[in-house]
């Protein structure tokens, strides 16, 4: 069954983002594109087929952080991901471009285990993590926040 949706108002999306960020930094993220008829349609399904159905747009890559950008001419939301440098911004993996809506989803027991971001044409981006668990249990840091 696919994770529980928390939507997230349009005033609370640059603080939910960065905290979603300072939060799980590091953390090995999965990200997939898919319309968003069939994201709402697959609400039922498993994560497997959901993916299944969805456009694979990154496996295995370290998160540095997502951002709400309002300063550039089209509003969007960036997602950036950590590299061997260290670069304080990370580097870019996607830009999300006139988001619609924002939710975190949540595993069955609580625990955040991503983003659902819909924009304004009809796509839903999905980002979520191959382990979800509280942060506070987690032990050590990924190689790139060392």
């Amino acid at each position: 069954m696919m994770p529980a949706a928390e939507h997230v108002p349009r005033a609370r999306w640059a603080e939910t983002l960065a905290d979603f960020s300072h939060r799980h930094r590091g953390w090995l993220l999965q990200a997939w594109a898919l319309p968003t008829a069939l994201a709402d349609a697959s609400l039922n399904a498993s994560a497997g087929e959901a993916a299944g159905n969805a456009r694979e747009l990154a496996v295995g890559v370290p998160l540095h952080g997502v951002e709400l950008v309002t300063a550039d001419a089209v509003p969007a939301i960036a997602v950036h991901v950590s590299d061997e440098r260290g670069d304080e911004r990370g580097q870019p993996l996607l830009r999300i471009e006139y988001p619609h809506a924002l939710a975190l989803e949540h595993t069955a027991s609580g625990d955040v285990a991503g983003l659902r971001i819909d924009d304004a044409y009809g796509h839903t981006t999905r980002l979520h993590f191959r382990i979800t668990a509280p942060p506070e249990e987690l032990d050590g840091l990924a190689d790139t926040e060392r």
